[in-house]
């Protein structure tokens, strides 16, 4: 090979290597442009994800709140539960007296009854 043929191919390859090199020099630079946008969209993501964390405990804050009203109401149910046992043996309790009172009535009616037979009776003889 000749001294000019060699540096023919020389120059042939440094251009190939040029335009390899500028190509490459692109292509990394559209890479950082990418890179640069998903850096922002990172950013953008990190935020709103801040957002949803904050969002987040404030929604918790609720729950926690929710959570000890329920609890406040569990027991006046279970007061009132109370309550409505004791209100039941008392209403028994009732209706038993008022058995009674009525088998009472009942007798004091019968007596009664028989009395007024007495004092008729007693009446007639007189007459």
């Amino acid at each position: 090979m000749d001294q000019q043929n060699f540096q023919k191919i020389v120059l042939e390859k440094l251009n190939n290597f040029e335009l390899v090199q500028d190509q490459m020099n692109k292509n990394i630079s559209t890479m950082s442009k990418s890179i640069d946008g998903l850096a922002r969209r990172m950013d953008a993501i990190e935020g709103r994800m801040d957002g949803i964390e904050g969002r987040m405990d404030v929604l918790e804050g609720n729950m926690e709140r929710l959570d000890r009203r329920m609890d406040g109401i569990e027991g006046q149910m279970d007061v009132l539960e109370s309550n409505m046992e004791r209100l039941d043996r008392r209403m028994d309790a009732i209706e038993g007296r008022m058995d009674v009172l009525e088998g009472n009535i009942d007798r004091l009616d019968s007596r009664m009854c028989v009395i007024e037979d007495n004092i008729d009776g007693l009446g007639r003889r007189m007459d």
